[in-house]
C-alpha cells in the first residue's frame, strides 16, 4: 500500500483483499532484546514476529475514518511483475523496478513474504497484543506534529 496522505491518495496492489503481517518499530526493538535474552530458545532459528495480520483494505478504513475518503488507485500484482522484470532484463536496474518487486512480493497474492501461518514467535518473545487503530492514529499525530 501505497499511501499519500497529503493529497489523500492510496495505491493498493491486487485490490487490498490479501491480508499480510506487520509489525510496528517498537515491537521489531523489543524481539530484538528478547532473542539475545531467549539464546536457547532462538538459537539457529529463523524468528518471525508480528503485531497485526491485516489487509491494505484495513488499514485503508482506518485511514479514511481519520481523514475522510482517499482516491484509490488499483495496482494488479502480475502485471507490475510482468513491467518490472522486462525493464530489470533490459539493465533498468532502478528504484521503480526493484521497489516494485518488493511490493508485489509484499502485497501480492501469491508467495507473499508478508503471510506466514498464524503460529509465530510473538507469544515466545513476550510482545505485547497491540491495537492497530490504536497504532495508525498514533503515526497520524506523529505525522502532524513534524516539522
Amino acid at each position: 500500500m501505497i499511501v499519500d496522505l497529503k493529497n489523500k491518495k492510496a495505491t493498493l496492489f491486487d485490490g487490498g483483499i490479501h491480508p499480510f503481517h506487520t509489525t510496528t518499530l517498537d515491537s521489531v526493538s523489543q524481539s530484538v532484546v528478547s532473542v539475545l535474552g531467549h539464546p536457547a530458545a532462538t538459537e539457529n532459528k529463523q524468528v518471525r514476529v508480528h503485531d497485526f495480520f491485516v489487509t491494505q483494505k484495513d488499514v485503508l478504513a482506518i485511514l479514511e475514518a481519520e481523514l475522510g475518503p482517499f482516491t484509490i488507485q488499483d495496482i494488479v500484482v502480475p502485471q507490475l511483475v510482468e513491467h518490472c522484470n522486462a525493464g530489470l532484463a533490459r539493465g533498468e536496474f532502478n528504484e521503480a523496478n526493484v521497489y516494485g518487486l518488493i511490493q508485489a512480493n509484499i502485497f501480492g497474492a501469491e508467495l507473499s513474504a508478508c503471510r506466514w501461518p498464524e503460529g509465530d514467535d510473538s507469544t515466545l518473545l513476550g510482545l505485547p497484543k497491540r491495537d492497530i487503530k490504536e497504532e495508525v492514529k498514533k503515526v497520524l499525530a506523529t505525522l502532524q506534529n513534524a516539522p
